[in-house]
């Protein structure tokens, strides 16, 4: 029962910082495009990470 509480929780934040990524590109959309460039890819090895981490804790 435990594990299913902390799932949910997960869960919730894995969504939640998916919208504040949103949010967070829509911004990025203003600034320069060199600048954006090299941040999406920081943000997209970054986003991968979160992404294959959060695989192994939602099953």
């Amino acid at each position: 029962m435990k594990y299913v509480l902390t799932r949910n929780k997960n869960y919730a934040f894995v969504k939640c910082f998916i919208r504040n990524l949103m949010v967070l590109i829509l911004r990025l959309e203003v600034v320069p495009s060199m600048l954006v460039q090299s941040l999406s890819l920081k943000l997209a090895s970054w986003v991968q990470l979160v992404i294959l981490e959060s695989s192994i804790i939602i099953p």
